[in-house]
């Protein structure tokens, strides 16, 4: 389930240069993201005080799945994907093993649909899909909230991260482990999905007896006998 690519010791601390992103244009389509030049960041371990990277504050306009949200600011859009989170991204609850999509969806949308968050870059710009990829926080000006972090305590979604973008990466897999372990989440059956009913075998049917045909009387006036029994033919009639 980790999609961990490379390896996270040694990372030295480097400050990335600001990329900034290029807007959409009128007609709605989403910001074309300008890659930043590649830099590594030190691992964070204590995220009570918030983010220490680059951050951009954001208006969510729609949450479109688990991990993946469309959020406004400069007067355009652009859609943003989480870092370092896997989500099954599928509606279908009747699978046992994605079940958890259509719930991440739902946790994603109560947390943070509507509402003003902060953007925090890590290395990357953007993924290969044009979408900027974001840590994304919210705060009530005293405490602060990593959304990424707490889809995966919930265990509604996986982690998935992948090199350079591992800044959170100790944190996430901490998590994780404890949500495995007390069974959360999608590291569950889902307790509402009912088992697929059996079939029932068909009936075989017994073929019904045929019933035996009567046979029918003959109509017969003896009175119309030409010739008496005895005298060359026998009477048609009994």
């Amino acid at each position: 389930m980790i999609g961990l690519a490379g390896s996270v010791t040694g990372i030295t601390s480097t400050e990335p240069e600001l990329a900034v992103a290029t807007p959409a244009s009128a007609s709605g389509a989403f910001a074309a993201a300008i890659p930043s030049p590649v830099a590594e960041t030190p691992a964070a371990e204590d995220l009570a005080s918030g983010p220490t990277g680059q951050t951009t504050e954001a208006r969510v306009v729609r949450v479109v799945d688990g991990g993946t949200i469309v959020v406004a600011f400069a007067e355009k859009e652009y859609e943003v994907r989480y870092i370092g989170m896997g989500s099954s991204g599928t509606t279908d609850s009747s699978n046992a093993i994605e079940w958890a999509g259509p719930q991440a969806m739902a946790a994603n949308k109560a947390l943070v649909d509507g509402k003003t968050v902060i953007l925090e870059r890590d290395v990357s710009e953007a993924d290969q899909d044009g979408r900027l990829l974001r840590y994304v926080w919210l705060t009530d000006g005293l405490s602060w909230t990593l959304v990424n972090l707490e889809l995966i305590k919930k265990g509604l979604v996986s982690v998935a991260t992948t090199m350079p973008d591992v800044k959170y990466v100790g944190v996430y897999l901490a998590a994780e482990r404890k949500a495995q372990a007390t069974a959360a989440g999608l590291w569950r059956a889902d307790p509402t999905l009912k088992p697929a009913a059996k079939a029932k075998p068909k009936p075989n049917p017994q073929p019904k007896p045929k019933p035996t045909p009567k046979p029918k009387p003959t109509k017969c006036n003896p009175s119309q006998d030409a010739q008496p029994p005895g005298q060359g033919r026998a009477s048609v009639c009994p």
